[in-house]
C-alpha cells in the first residue's frame, strides 16, 4: 500500500511506489511455529511533509505505549493510552483495527488490548503494539513492532527501526 493507498485492513494495491509518500509493508512470518506481526514503513527519497509531521506524533503515542508495557499494566488503559492519544493529535474514532494484540502461536491472539475488556499484561507475553490512524480518501501511518514483556519492561523483537525509513533513491 502507497500513500493514499494505505487505508485499514487493505492488504494490496495497484498504486506504484512513490517518492515523497510511504509504502506499509504488513509483515507476517512463521519461524519454528511462532509467529510475528510488523508494520514497516519506506519511501524513497524524501517523505512528503504532512507525512513528517503525523510520524512525530504517532511516535510519541507509540512509544509512551510502550513505556506503558510492564508486568501488571492494565490492557483496558494500553488501549485507551493509545486512542487517546490519537485523539489528541486529531484522529478520534482510528483506528478501526486492535491497537495492541497478543502474538506467538498466531500473528494475532489473545490477549486483546480494549478499553471495554480488562486483564494485565503479564512477564513473557509477546504483545504487537500497533498505533495507527487513516486519512479521509486513504493515506496515514501505522507503526508496529512485536515486544516481549519483561519484569522490567519491553524488548523490542525486531532491530528494524520504527517510523518512516527512507531510502536512497
Amino acid at each position: 500500500m502507497v500513500g493514499p493507498g494505505i487505508r485499514t485492513f487493505t492488504a494490496t494495491g495497484h498504486r506504484a511506489v512513490r517518492s515523497d509518500q510511504p509504502t506499509l509493508f504488513e509483515i507476517w512470518v512463521c519461524a519454528d511455529g511462532y509467529w510475528c506481526d510488523h508494520t514497516k514503513l519506506l519511501v524513497p527519497g524524501a517523505l512528503r511533509e504532512d507525512y513528517v509531521e503525523y510520524e512525530q506524533q504517532l511516535l510519541a503515542v507509540y512509544e509512551r505505549a510502550i513505556a506503558h508495557c510492564r508486568p501488571g499494566a492494565g490492557l483496558a488503559e494500553l488501549d485507551r493510552l493509545m486512542r487517546d492519544g490519537l485523539a489528541e493529535i486529531g484522529y478520534a474514532d482510528q483506528p478501526t483495527h486492535p491497537v495492541a494484540h497478543g502474538v506467538g502461536a498466531r500473528a494475532h491472539e489473545p490477549p486483546y488490548a480494549h478499553q471495554a475488556g480488562g486483564g494485565t499484561l503479564e512477564e513473557g507475553m509477546v504483545m504487537a503494539i500497533e498505533p495507527g490512524a487513516y486519512w479521509q480518501g486513504g493515506g496515514g501511518l501505522r507503526v508496529e513492532d512485536n515486544f516481549l514483556i519483561t519484569a522490567d519492561g519491553t524488548e523490542k523483537l525486531s532491530p528494524f527501526p520504527d517510523g518512516v525509513v527512507s531510502c536512497p533513491t
